[in-house]
Order: C-alpha cells, then sequence, then structure tokens
C-alpha cells in the first residue's frame, strides 16, 4: 500500500492484484490509522492494481465504509477494473461507496 497526498486527500493506492482477507485485514488495520491521523478527513481508494476481489474483503470494506462514518472522514474508490465493477454492482455494493471512474474524477467530486 502506498500513500500519498494530493491537496488535502490522501490517496491510497492498494499494491497487492488480488483483495483476498489477508490483505484486506492489514490494509484495514493501516486505513483506520490513516483515518485517524488524517487532518482532512477525505481519503481516495485507489483500486487500479485489483484484478480480483474475494467475498471477505467485501464486507471488511464495508466495515471500512462504517469506520469512515464513524469518523467523520469522506471515503471515494477509484479505477475500478470493469470485472471488479461488477462484483460491487452484483452485490449492490455500489449503493454504499462513492466510485469514480478515474483519480481525477475523485478529487474533484472531494471538492
Amino acid at each position: 500500500m502506498q500513500i500519498e497526498q494530493a491537496k488535502d486527500i490522501d490517496i491510497i493506492r492498494l499494491d497487492d492484484e488480488v483483495l483476498d482477507r489477508d490483505v484486506i485485514d492489514e490494509t484495514f488495520r493501516q486505513f483506520k490509522q490513516i483515518i485517524e491521523e488524517s487532518a482532512s478527513k477525505k481519503l481516495l481508494l485507489d483500486f487500479s492494481k485489483i484484478t480480483f476481489v474475494a467475498s471477505p474483503a467485501l464486507g471488511i470494506l464495508i466495515s471500512l465504509n462504517q469506520h469512515c462514518e464513524r469518523m467523520n472522514a469522506r471515503l471515494r474508490l477509484c479505477n475500478m477494473r470493469p470485472v471488479i465493477y461488477d462484483v460491487f454492482a452484483v452485490t449492490q455494493v455500489t449503493q454504499i461507496f462513492k466510485i469514480d471512474d478515474s483519480e481525477e474524477a475523485s478529487l474533484a467530486a472531494f471538492s
């Protein structure tokens, strides 16, 4: 996982191609820390390298979103491959997350 700053937004780039339970558990721990330490409370999760999402990871992502809401943080997801977006759509997780086609669209949406 790589973390960058753009304006007042923390951009988290996931490095692993497969988002399974082990990867998302570790990411969740790190992400919670980022949320708690972030001054802006604006977080962007970049899915550009993700080629597979295991179903348990979806539940953990939902928990992550709930944690953001409790911390008054705003979370957006971006750069999903069509196959990954389809997994989110079929499971109706798209109704929970703000998902943008590109990083630029997400950054603009935070404004």
